[in-house]
């Protein structure tokens, strides 16, 4: 403790129940890439609605910024934003696809795509519509099941699809 403020390092390799403990400290040191994998696992959690380690983000200060732009000659890591302005989204998707039956669709592991069962091709409602409509509060997930066959709706969220329910399953 120095200046009555709680420093911890985190390494590679250190165990969730001491990274959530490493998170409530004041300041905590780390590289790069614990970081962001950290915050990437932190969406996860809340996304799926498990407990949030990280606890809150105040201020980041970058040591040898220089070596993470230059010297490691790769594009670094960029998740930058404000913090949670997109879990709304992640939670509305989540509700949406654990409505989704296996028979509904089929995995393209190729090329990483949903093939729908349906083939209608009079659906002009997207899954961004529906996301934005969940936004406004104005429908709800569950009435987006109801209301809409949300297969035909869904070829902008594939991806996220595929991922989510391969995580589901494990």
């Amino acid at each position: 403790m120095h200046l009555q403020l709680l420093t911890i390092i985190l390494q590679n390799g250190t165990q969730n129940e001491e990274r959530k403990e490493a998170y409530s400290a004041d300041i905590v040191c780390a590289t790069n890439n614990e970081f962001a994998f950290d915050y990437l696992a932190r969406q996860y959690e809340i996304f799926s609605r498990r407990h949030d380690s990280l606890g809150g983000f105040h201020y980041e200060i970058v040591d040898e910024v220089d070596s993470i732009l230059i010297d490691e000659a790769h594009t670094p890591l960029i998740i930058s934003g404000q913090i949670g302005e997109n879990n709304q989204i992640y939670k509305h998707i989540s509700k949406i696809v654990t409505k989704l039956i296996k028979s509904d669709y089929e995995v393209d592991e190729k090329d990483q795509d949903i093939i729908t069962a349906s083939k209608r091709d009079d659906v002009k409602l997207t899954f961004r519509y529906i996301l934005e409509k969940f936004e406004n509060d104005a429908i709800t997930s569950m009435e987006v099941c109801k209301k809409f066959t949300i297969l035909e709706c869904i070829d902008d969220a594939a991806p996220a699809i595929i991922k989510i329910k391969q995580q589901s399953i494990e």
